[in-house]
C-alpha cells in the first residue's frame, strides 16, 4: 500500500452492490456500459428459457436454438431490475458489447447463426450470410427502456465472421472483430 494518512482507517475495495443475474440454465455475462442516470446495462448470452425479462420488453419469450442474447438494465445499486430482453432467432446467439449513445440509446453486436435473426427493413443488410450455419455478426440499436428494436442489421461473408466490440463516435457506429470469409464486405479507399 502507497503512502496514506494512519490517522484515518483504510479502507481497501469495498464491495458497494452485488447482485445475480439469470435463470435456471447457463447464463453468461460480457459485457457492461453505464449510462448518464448511472444505470447499468449488461449483454451476453443465455440457456434460460426463465431468464428474467420485463413487462413490454422487446421480446420476452426465449428463442429456439441453444443459446439466446440477453439485454438487462439494472439501477446503479443493483437492487432493481429496470428492463431486460431476449434478442435471438431459431439458432444460436452471443451478445459481446454494448455501448450507448448521447440519446440514451442502447447498441449490441455479437453473433447469429440464424437466418430468422430480427432485422429492420431499412438495414444494411437484412440477409444470413453463411450457407453452412456458420456466424454472421450483428448490429442492434434498442431504445433505453429496451422495448423497441430500432435498427437491427447482419454483417458479414460466406464463412464465420466474428464481432468482439463496439463504439459510437460522433454518430458513427464503430464494430470491431474478425473474419474468416474473403467476401466480407468492404469500402473503396
Amino acid at each position: 500500500v502507497a503512502s496514506y494518512d494512519k490517522t484515518k482507517d483504510l479502507i481497501i475495495d469495498p464491495l458497494l452492490a452485488s447482485t445475480f443475474l439469470g435463470g435456471s440454465s447457463i447464463d453468461e455475462a460480457y459485457f457492461i456500459a453505464i449510462d448518464s442516470d448511472d444505470n447499468i446495462y449488461v449483454t451476453g448470452t443465455t440457456r434460460s428459457s426463465d431468464f428474467p425479462t420485463t413487462i413490454n420488453a422487446y421480446d420476452i419469450s426465449y428463442n429456439s436454438g441453444s443459446y439466446d442474447i440477453f439485454v438487462s438494465k439494472l439501477n446503479g445499486e443493483l437492487t432493481t431490475l429496470i428492463a431486460s430482453t431476449y434478442l435471438g432467432g431459431s439458432s444460436d446467439e452471443e451478445g459481446y458489447s454494448i455501448a450507448i449513445d448521447l440519446s440514451e440509446n442502447i447498441y449490441i453486436t455479437g453473433v447469429t447463426a440464424s437466418s430468422d435473426f430480427p432485422t429492420t427493413t431499412d438495414a444494411y443488410d437484412n440477409s444470413y450470410n453463411d450457407a453452412a450455419n456458420l456466424y454472421d455478426v450483428f448490429v442492434i440499436k434498442l431504445n433505453s427502456p429496451l422495448t423497441t428494436l430500432i435498427a437491427s442489421t447482419y454483417l458479414g461473408g460466406s464463412v464465420n465472421d466474428y464481432s468482439s466490440s463496439i463504439t459510437i463516435n460522433s454518430g458513427n457506429i464503430y464494430v470491431a472483430g474478425y473474419t474468416n470469409s474473403s467476401n466480407f464486405p468492404t469500402t473503396t479507399g
